[in-house]
């Protein structure tokens, strides 16, 4: 896969990407795991996105970084991980976050690997609640395909 429009992170080892999957109980696409292994996160220079709400409205969208494995807390999914744990449902992990406090987040589960959902932070559940789909939006069926649709 070629990273086109990021400014990366640098690299990171298959081994740590494989030391992370293991420490959170997930497996990644192949996809997700080429552009770590290439970019480690990174800044894009395109970072729009459309997304559909419920009711079928459409949104946009932006992506302010890709979090990366070992750099900077604010940038690296183990600190992510770790944050939203218990604030998004389990089986999704959080790859990218826009200015305002929400994610975009890469589903982990069998039947939907792969796909990436806008994670809305104002609609989510309740600090004594579990957390729910009601505030997740899907926007593409695969990393490379969002990737490649990200807009200015």
């Amino acid at each position: 896969m070629i990273i086109k429009n990021i400014t990366p992170n640098g690299t990171v080892s298959l081994e740590k990407i494989k030391q992370f999957e293991k420490q959170a109980d997930v497996e990644f696409p192949e996809d997700y795991v080429e552009f770590l292994a290439n970019s480690n996160g990174g800044e894009p220079k395109l970072g729009t996105f459309e997304y559909k709400l419920k009711d079928g409205r459409v949104w946009t969208g932006g992506v302010r970084i890709f979090f990366g494995i070992d750099v900077d807390d604010w940038e690296d999914i183990k600190h992510y991980h770790a944050l939203y744990e218990d604030r998004i449902p389990k089986q999704m992990l959080p790859i990218a976050n826009d200015d305002g406090g929400n994610l975009i987040i890469l589903a982990l589960g069998e039947q939907d690997k792969g796909k990436v959902y806008f994670w809305d932070h104002d609609e989510e559940s309740e600090d004594d609640e579990p957390p729910t789909n009601d505030n997740i939006y899907f926007v593409e069926n695969s990393f490379t395909e969002f990737l490649n649709n990200l807009k200015e």
